[in-house]
């Protein structure tokens, strides 16, 4: 459980194993499909893309 600022409490909300698999099985079918429409220099959540690429090709 975890506290709430007015006092009470909640559950924590771990997604269970069956979730996750199913989660990244749906990923691994719509990635390749979507992916290729996206433009070069979009780096939010794209696979071997990072802040860290983005912060690099910004950088003059």
């Amino acid at each position: 459980m975890i506290p709430k600022p007015d006092g009470g409490e909640r559950k924590l909300g771990v997604p269970a194993v069956l979730d996750r698999l199913i989660q990244q099985a749906i990923a691994q079918v719509l990635v390749p499909v979507f992916d290729p429409g996206f433009v070069p220099v979009s780096y939010g959540f794209r696979p071997n893309k990072s802040a860290h690429d983005a912060v690099r090709v910004a950088r003059p």
